[in-house]
């Protein structure tokens, strides 16, 4: 019985013990390229509107028509070779699957050779000028834009401006 009885109080003590258990799974698939633009750590593909191709972070390959078939190979094509990586465009696609190219007709059409849109930075320059863009308020960084700031007057800090909150009503319809 006094088995039992010790039985039952670790039982109930165990019962009202608050049990915290926590499990965290990071899993890293692919590193984005020192090329890629800043800020964009949980995407797959980039498309790369000046070569017409796509970029596979999680198997690190490009993918591209070779005029017969989409291939993925570990560096662009050797009639690429002057491109260069850091300053052309790479447009972020919102697309998981397997096969990025079957909506190559929607992204030639939408991003034409020649495509710049926002500016991007790469993972290289964010490198290079730490110090700098860790000194980005938060808020204002996010996948890969961030609010651009202008230094108004030397002597004061710098300061941020976001278009998006100033209104110049410039050429934009009626002025009331």
């Amino acid at each position: 019985m006094n088995k039992a009885f010790l039985l039952g109080l670790m039982i109930v003590a165990l019962g009202l013990t608050k049990v915290n258990a926590q499990v965290s799974v990071n899993v890293n698939i692919g590193t984005p390229p020192m090329w890629a633009p800043y800020g964009y750590s949980e995407v797959r593909y980039y498309y790369l509107p000046d070569v017409a191709c796509y970029y596979d972070v999680y198997e690190s390959r490009f993918i591209y028509n070779n005029g017969h078939a989409w291939v993925r190979v570990s560096s662009l094509p050797s009639r690429y070779r002057g491109y260069d990586l850091y300053s052309g465009y790479k447009v972020v696609l919102d697309y998981g699957g397997p096969s990025p190219y079957l909506h190559f007709s929607m992204h030639r059409e939408r991003y034409p050779r020649g495509y710049c849109g926002t500016r991007q930075i790469t993972y290289r320059e964010y490198h290079r000028h730490e110090d700098y863009y860790r000194r980005v308020p938060p808020g204002h960084w996010k996948n890969g834009k961030w609010k651009e700031y202008k230094h108004r007057d030397r002597d004061r800090d710098r300061d941020w401006d976001d278009d998006d909150d100033h209104h110049h009503h410039r050429g934009h319809g009626r002025h009331h």
